[in-house]
């Protein structure tokens, strides 16, 4: 049996849409606590939970496709 490659096991669009939710939701997170918006924070506390889940969207996926 083969070993399947990464592009193979992912979807890259979702992967991308992860890491960039991820990464706006660190800069809001980062930014709110600085300027004690806690609207701003409250707001990449939701951004980091849509990349956290998307996430474990495709780590379940991952777990379907090759258990």
């Amino acid at each position: 049996q083969t070993v399947p490659r990464v592009s193979e096991l992912y979807s890259a669009r979702l992967a991308t849409s992860a890491a960039a939710m991820l990464v706006l939701a660190s800069a809001l997170l980062v930014t709110g606590v600085a300027v004690g918006a806690a609207a701003v924070v409250r707001a990449g506390a939701v951004v980091l939970t849509a990349g956290v889940l998307v996430t474990q969207w495709q780590m379940l996926q991952l777990a379907r496709k090759r258990p």
